[in-house]
């Protein structure tokens, strides 16, 4: 997680244990993370690119078009891991929405258990990031005057969109995990405790996306609250400031490598 946050390739100590899957990757959760490997790689390279690579050079446009290819075809990677597991680790959308659950919150989830749960909101943080470094890639293209891309790459717009889709699940998933709406034997102090930490990236990613509605945002805010001063993990209280910290560093380097190229005109 540090890694792609960081924007860094996975050190040798971790690829030498991702080596140690099983070979046939039958588990839902060693091919995720092998697909979550490739991820880290290709936003450590794609980061490097946009901040090294000046637009003028002529190596730039090619470089575009290959990490979009690149990105689009990783998108499709992920989006077929929710589409192939197993009927144990699929979870379910409430029909009826118990009155404890906020208005905003259309359809719940319930889990077959913590590990699918984290599962799932590891694969929507991956996508959340993925697809925010998509948006990054179509900026520059669109300064650099490069009009067209091959028809398998999502658009800003579309980007934008899933962005949000994704959001709205991990919002879906939080009361289950933290045992509002749950009497799964899990919910208990030690089961309350390891849902919690496996929801601290999930929250945020949601943060950082900035596509929550106030209302949204807040109960955000209240969860983290809860987490931190009834769950026990103090930790938690410093999300809100790294979120905040993060978006100023993240903004400012989009800043410098992507806003500050002055588009080119149609004469260019």
């Amino acid at each position: 997680m540090c890694c792609l946050l960081q924007n860094k390739p996975p050190p040798a100590k971790a690829l030498f244990w991702i080596a140690c899957l099983d070979p046939n990757l039958q588990k839902p959760y060693n091919r995720l993370t092998v697909t979550y490997v490739k991820l880290i790689e290709f936003c450590a390279k794609a980061v490097a690119f946009l901040t090294d690579v000046h637009p003028s050079s002529p190596e730039n446009e090619s470089n575009i078009e290959s990490f979009l290819n690149t990105a689009a075809s990783l998108e499709r990677q992920l989006k077929c891991w929710s589409q192939h597991n197993d009927p144990s680790w699929t979870y379910r959308k409430m029909a009826v929405v118990p009155a404890i659950i906020p208005s905003f919150i259309k359809e719940p989830h319930e889990y077959p258990g913590l590990m699918p749960s984290s599962a799932w909101n590891h694969y929507r943080c991956m996508r959340i990031r993925m697809l925010e470094v998509i948006r990054f890639l179509h900026q520059r293209r669109i300064r650099c005057g490069i009009k067209t891309v091959a028809d398998n790459v999502p658009s800003e717009e579309q980007c934008t969109a899933e962005i949000r889709n994704l959001a709205t699940d991990i919002l879906a998933s939080i009361p289950w995990i933290l045992g509002d709406i749950s009497d799964r034997n899990e919910s208990t102090c030690q089961g309350m405790a390891i849902g919690s930490l496996m929801l601290l990236w999930p929250i945020r990613a949601c943060i950082m996306a900035e596509c929550l509605t106030p209302e949204e945002h807040q109960w955000v805010m209240c969860k983290i609250a809860y987490i931190s001063d009834e769950v026990g993990i103090a930790s938690a209280n410093t999300l809100p400031k790294h979120c905040e910290d993060f978006k100023k560093s993240e903004s400012q380097w989009f800043k410098e490598h992507v806003l500050a190229i002055q588009p080119k005109s149609p004469a260019d």
